[in-house]
C-alpha cells in the first residue's frame, strides 16, 4: 500500500484525508497480519519547515493512537 507517497500529510487541511487513509491502512494491516505501517516523509511530504514538522507530528501521533489498539506500529520513513 503506497498511497502515502502521493499524498501530503504535512499541510494544513490534510488531516481528514490522512486519517481516512490511515483507517484503510489499519484495516488492511489487521486482515493481513501486518504489524508496521510505513509513512514516507519524502516526495510531497518532504518536511522542510517548522510548520510542516508540527503538522506531520500531529498527524503521525493521531496515526499511532489509531493503530495502537490493533497492535500496529506506525513507522515514519525518511
Amino acid at each position: 500500500m503506497n498511497v502515502f507517497c502521493g499524498m501530503s500529510y504535512i499541510t494544513e487541511g490534510s488531516e481528514s484525508d490522512f486519517v481516512s487513509e490511515i483507517e484503510k491502512a489499519i484495516k488492511c494491516a489487521v486482515v493481513l497480519g501486518i504489524k508496521t505501517i510505513q509513512i514516507p516523509a519524502f516526495f510531497v511530504s518532504d518536511i522542510s519547515t517548522d510548520t510542516e514538522l508540527q503538522i506531520a507530528a500531529r498527524n503521525l501521533q493521531k496515526a499511532c493512537e489509531m493503530a495502537a489498539p490493533h497492535g500496529i506500529y506506525i513507522g515514519p520513513e525518511n
